[in-house]
């Protein structure tokens, strides 16, 4: 005898864990590029890279990071810029922000780094979304 799947709360568990495997897939492809691009901006100049916040939407990763450089911006922009080529079209918005993007087959990745004040050199705040494209 063949039983049904009457009961609503065995469907709602059966989609929840359906759902929680898609985003599971997702969250660590992002942990793994924000390991990375954290990975080149050390060897573009950064130091002590330490991740904030993360954040986690429907339709969005996000994951914040902060690291200080003893070089000026420019420098640290043009050679993280071109670690991150050419999975990542980077550009300078004003003179202390930074945006780069990557496009892949449903996602769309965007970096900004903004430069801040530090006690000892410069200070760098990062950020990586992933949204669906």
């Amino acid at each position: 005898m063949v039983r049904s799947l009457g009961s609503p709360l065995v469907v709602l568990m059966v989609v929840w864990g359906l759902a929680g495997c898609r985003d599971s897939r997702a969250g660590s492809f992002f942990d793994r590029e924000v390991q990375r691009v954290q990975s080149l901006a050390m060897l573009a100049g950064a130091q002590s890279m330490a991740r904030r916040g993360f954040e986690e939407k429907p339709s969005m990763l996000r994951q914040e990071w902060r690291g200080s450089t003893g070089m000026s911006w420019t420098s640290f922009i043009s050679r993280t810029a071109r670690l991150l080529e050419p999975s990542y079209q980077c550009q300078q918005g004003t003179m202390m922000i930074a945006t780069c993007s990557r496009h892949l087959p449903g996602d769309l990745l965007l970096l900004k780094m903004v430069a801040e004040p530090a006690p000892a050199g410069l200070g760098v705040r990062m950020f990586l979304e992933m949204h669906p494209d």
